[in-house]
Order: structure tokens, then C-alpha cells, then sequence
């Protein structure tokens, strides 16, 4: 607290120090009366003239506006953000790509296997054996001879699943197992595991609409059993 000029000594005020009193007084509360900015330090006479200042002046600096570094942090951040949301696009591409080379894989690996089923590869196997090459050697050399035919079933795979795809599209028991297995797969299973889960969580329902065929097919068989029962009367 300021010491009141009166009390500075304990005589009797002179008229020249009353009149100092009261300058530094009036100087004193026309100094609490201004308003200063905060960024740059410019003193104003009302708050509508520090606020029309403050907007025309330092509108959008951020916090660290009084150092001067608000805006260039504020542009680093923009532009590492930029880049930052640029490599997360990146990556994600990278991994819908990686994904879907590893569907068509799989779509080849089966029809891999399935022609390595086939009597003929085995026949292929047998012959680059007898031409004096070893097992694996002889497996290679079979599976080069059906090459072809490998790329041909891998894409009638997918040819199939594609058509199947559409034809489950709306389906009800279809959609809550892909629904659960997107739910497994979030949690970090493989699409494999996340798959089997999903079904195993439906696999009633699953069952019935398989099963649907065959009892189509007795019903079948019994209306025709019936029928030439009726024309043999």
C-alpha cells in the first residue's frame, strides 16, 4: 500500500502539499481508469477502443501472441497437422491395399490347392520326379505347368464370391455376422479368427438357411413320390 502523502510528517499539511496530495490522487486513478493491451502494451481510455484494437491488431494469435510466436507456431502446427493427416491417408491406403492383395491370395491359394488336388498335378509331380528332381523341385515344377489354370480358378473364385456378395447384400443373418466379425477384428483377431467367431455366434441360424435346400429337395421328392403314386393308380 502507497503511503498517504498526508502522513509523511506530522505537521500540519501545508496548502502545497495538499494540492501535491491531490494531483497525485487524480493521476493515480486516471491511471487505473486506462485499459492496457495485453499483447503489445498500448494503453487505452475505455475497453470498446482496447477491443477494436485487439481485434484489428492481434485477432487470431493465440495465446503466445504477446512473444510474437503465436502465428508461426500456429503455421507449424497447421502444416505438421497437414502432413501428419497426409501420412495417416498414406498408411491407410497402404493398408486397404495390403488387405485386399491378401484376399486375392487367399482366392489363389485355393484354387492352388484345389488343382493340386487333381489327379493330373499329380501326374505332373510324377513325371519331373522321373526326369531326376527332388520332391520339392518336382512340386514347383508341377505347380508352374498349371499356372494357368490356378489364375483361371482363382478369378472364378472371386467371380463367385463377388455374385454371392450381392445376393447377400440385404441379407438379415448375413448382416449380423459381418457386423460381429467386424466387431472381432476392431478388437485385434485376424480376419480368419474374426470370421470363425462371428459364425460360431450365429451358427444356428447359419445352419437353417443351408439346411433350407435339402428340405426343399425332400419336399420335392415326396410331391413327385406322390405324384407317380397317382398316376400309377
Amino acid at each position: 500500500m502507497r503511503n498517504d502523502p498526508r502522513k509523511v510528517c506530522s505537521a500540519t499539511p501545508t496548502p502545497e502539499l495538499e494540492r501535491s496530495y491531490r494531483s497525485l490522487s487524480a493521476l493515480r486513478m486516471d491511471c487505473d481508469a486506462l485499459e492496457s493491451c495485453k499483447v503489445c502494451g498500448t494503453v487505452f481510455d475505455s475497453v470498446s477502443s482496447l477491443m477494436s484494437h485487439t481485434v484489428k491488431s492481434h485477432a487470431g494469435r493465440g495465446e503466445n501472441a504477446s512473444d510474437g510466436t503465436g502465428d508461426e507456431n500456429r503455421e507449424m502446427g497447421s502444416d505438421g497437422e497437414e502432413e501428419e493427416d497426409e501420412e495417416e491417408e498414406s498408411d491407410d491406403d497402404d493398408e486397404e491395399d495390403n488387405q485386399e492383395q491378401a484376399a486375392f491370395d487367399t482366392f489363389y491359394d485355393l484354387a492352388a490347392e484345389a488343382v493340386r488336388a487333381t489327379e493330373e498335378w499329380g501326374e505332373a509331380k510324377t513325371r519331373h520326379m522321373s526326369g531326376g528332381h527332388d520332391e520339392k523341385e518336382s512340386e514347383d515344377l508341377a505347380d508352374q505347368d498349371f499356372e494357368t489354370e490356378v489364375k483361371k480358378n482363382a478369378l472364378k473364385l472371386y467371380r463367385n464370391h463377388l455374385a454371392n456378395s450381392l445376393l447377400l447384400k440385404g441379407g438379415v443373418v448375413h448382416g449380423d455376422v459381418r457386423e460381429d466379425a467386424l466387431d472381432y477384428w476392431d478388437q485385434g483377431f485376424s480376419c480368419a479368427k474374426a470370421a470363425r467367431l462371428a459364425i460360431r455366434n450365429h451358427k444356428d441360424r447359419l445352419k437353417m438357411l443351408i439346411d433350407r435346400d435339402d428340405d426343399d429337395d425332400d419336399d420335392d421328392s415326396s410331391s413327385s413320390s406322390s405324384s407317380s403314386e397317382s398316376e400309377s393308380e
